[in-house]
């Protein structure tokens, strides 16, 4: 699912709405052609809407209703979670603000509400401020 609502992210960085079809097609793309892809992609747009983070303009064309968060210690735990879920060692300042496994929340990071939290490392990497998970 992580994957499957990170390629909706990337669609909705493009488009104000994602279709079962354009998403089923980006899958394809990425995992090929596989039976199982239309009926796995149709129940998580339906989970997304029943978790309302997705809302129907028709049978299968979406919108994505933004979530705001505002509350840092919030924002921390998210991004510690997706950093866990994406698996990469380490991120700059710009991917963790430009989440897409994140799409539906809309959030603000601040360098140093990141140095004050104890699950992150910060370090510069090829003149570039990276941000990691603790061990």
């Amino acid at each position: 699912m992580a994957d499957v609502c990170k390629f909706i992210g990337r669609i909705f960085e493009f488009q104000d709405e994602v279709t079962n079809g354009v998403l089923r097609q980006k899958l394809y793309d990425e995992w090929g052609e596989r039976g199982t892809l239309e009926t796995t992609t149709r129940r998580i747009t339906l989970t997304l809407k029943e978790m309302d983070i997705l809302f129907c303009e028709t049978r299968t064309r979406y919108s994505l209703k933004k979530q705001i968060v505002i509350n840092e210690h919030i924002i921390n735990f998210i991004l510690s979670v997706a950093m866990r879920i994406d698996g990469k060692s380490y991120y700059s300042f710009s991917d963790i603000n430009a989440f897409s496994i994140l799409f539906p929340f809309e959030y603000r990071v601040s360098k140093e509400q990141l140095m004050i939290d104890d699950r992150f490392v910060i370090n510069t990497f090829g003149g570039e401020l990276t941000i990691s998970i603790k061990g």
